[in-house]
């Protein structure tokens, strides 16, 4: 098994010659205490785009009674895992595999827009 590559500190990677715009990721629980109104699951849920999946996006996250989009993947994950044991030649596998990724994608989306662009950037005011 491959060993997976150590990340450099912060203060390496801030002494890194790096082409183009610098970015910081962080957290949830940052994009949470930033603006909650963008980063909750239940925003998130409303702007992500599910139209690729191959069922009715919000049937699927009703049915899991929830809308943390982790607990769904895991558990389309987990089905295809399954799946691979009951029925190796079910193209129903592949189905749920690229659904995972399409609600992962379709997490990734909307905290990327809704992200601070620039260092100090403060939350739009709430009334």
């Amino acid at each position: 098994m491959a060993q997976a590559k150590q990340l450099p500190t912060f203060q390496e990677a801030q002494s890194q010659k790096v082409k183009g715009k610098k970015s910081l990721l962080l957290g949830n629980g940052f994009s949470m205490a930033w603006k909650a109104s963008a980063f909750s699951y239940g925003s998130l849920r409303k702007k992500a785009d599910l139209s690729g999946l191959s069922c009715d996006g919000k049937l699927l996250f009703d049915a899991l009674e929830t809308n943390d989009f982790e607990i769904v993947i895991e558990r389309l994950e987990a089905m295809d895992r399954l799946l691979s044991v009951y029925d190796p030649r079910s193209s129903l596998s592949a189905k749920v595999a690229n659904d995972a990724s399409i609600i992962r994608d379709a997490l990734a989306k909307p905290q990327s827009t809704d992200s601070p662009s620039q260092i100090g950037e403060s939350p739009p005011a709430t009334v």
